[in-house]
């Protein structure tokens, strides 16, 4: 049997940077947001995402868009590059989405989304990597035009509770969208919950 990639990756990146906590979510997707994600991995460009937990003076890093409902932040995250590993993902992304060199620092979670078309059933395992940055001197940028960040902003670690009932609150065509960029805000909240310091 061939191992999944994100197989992989959690015994290689475990081994460099900790063993992580494992999350298996399931998600119903409207056609459009499910095939968003099924494109990227049809088309072999992603193969799933890195979450970036940056610590800037205690407080994590969220960031928001051009296209965004207005109000809305989140952790920054990016797409793994086909035959990239998640860990060169997250330093790749970091600079782009921040203009800042950085390191991962500490493996925190695995999710493994099984995303569910809702009006055919098919089902897209989609993994997503949460990693911990090590960051140099500096403050974030927005980069440029391509990424389409408009502005940045730091908050306390429990404050991230907020933000994943910001993102599940959102309706219209951004509601799966919300659900889904909740799930890794909402364990992140629940991690650093547990008393160990991560900053």
């Amino acid at each position: 049997m061939i191992p999944r990639p994100e197989d992989v990756d959690l015994e290689v990146l475990s081994r460099r940077y900790g063993r992580p906590r494992e999350y298996f979510v399931r998600l119903q997707q409207s056609p459009d947001t499910f095939e968003y994600f099924a494109e990227q991995v049809r088309s072999k460009r992603k193969r799933g995402e890195v979450t970036l937990v940056i610590w800037l003076g205690g407080k994590l890093l969220l960031h928001t868009k051009d296209f965004y409902p207005v109000g809305t932040y989140r952790l920054l995250s990016g797409g793994i590059e086909w035959a990239e590993s998640a860990d060169a993902a997250a330093v790749r992304e970091t600079g782009e989405e921040t203009g800042l060199r950085g390191s991962v620092r500490r493996f925190l979670g695995l999710v493994r989304y099984e995303l569910v078309r809702r009006d055919t059933g098919v089902v897209l395992p989609y993994p997503s990597y949460l990693l911990e940055m090590e960051i140099g001197d500096g403050e974030p940028a927005p980069p440029g035009d391509e990424e389409r960040i408009t502005a940045f902003r730091s908050i306390a670690p429990e404050a991230l509770a907020e933000i994943a009932d910001s993102l599940r609150a959102l309706t219209g065509k951004w509601a799966d969208w919300g659900e889904f960029r909740a799930v890794t805000h909402s364990l992140l909240h629940e991690l650093l919950s547990t008393g160990r310091n991560y900053a």
